[in-house]
């Protein structure tokens, strides 16, 4: 996984043009995105958002479609 808050921002993007265009859109690769964005969050010295566990994981809330 990538340590830089432009690596991680990279594979955000990738992530996601990726789940758009292949119709990919499952749980797993919501919960990696999620976790990535808890890590640039935090490395851009922000909090992470109420709707993400403090492992990067799903609550109530992050039940979101692309």
């Amino acid at each position: 996984m990538p340590d830089s808050a432009m690596g991680i921002a990279f594979e955000m993007a990738r992530l996601v043009l990726e789940m758009r265009s292949n119709g990919r859109n499952t749980p797993a690769n919501k919960r990696k995105l999620e976790k990535l964005a808890v890590r640039f969050l935090r490395l851009a010295g922000q909090k992470k958002p109420a709707s993400v566990t403090a492992l990067g994981g799903e609550t109530k809330e992050s039940g979101y479609t692309m």
